[in-house]
């Protein structure tokens, strides 16, 4: 899990990047927002795979589905706040978010 969450945020800072190299400063910050929100549920993530134990495994389900659950809400919270409290751009904010999840790609069977 640890190389996915190094290869999101890299993805997040190259987004950033290129949106502020771009656009300006705002909008790489908006890049930057929307990749963090795809790596802090990456954390999340982590911490609840961390949680299953193999003996349990009706229980580690029931941590998975709920985890599944905490992490689109928070996603989902996250994405309103930088929408609408923190007024960041959409177009950068939500190309960052989307950045952010190639790490999946990248590392698919490297993590074992």
């Amino acid at each position: 899990m640890g190389r996915v969450l190094l290869a999101q945020a890299a993805l997040a800072l190259l987004a950033g990047a290129l949106f502020a190299a771009r656009s300006g400063a705002e909008a790489g910050l908006a890049a930057v927002y929307g990749g963090a929100i795809v790596v802090l549920n990456g954390l999340l993530l982590r911490r609840h795979l961390a949680a299953i134990r193999p003996e349990a495994a009706a229980r580690g389900a029931a941590t998975l589905y709920l985890g599944l659950v905490q992490r689109l809400v928070l996603a989902v919270g996250l994405l309103a706040v930088g929408l609408g409290l923190l007024e960041l751009a959409p177009l950068p904010l939500v190309a960052g978010f989307i950045a952010a999840q190639f790490g999946y790609l990248f590392n698919i069977g490297a993590e074992r």
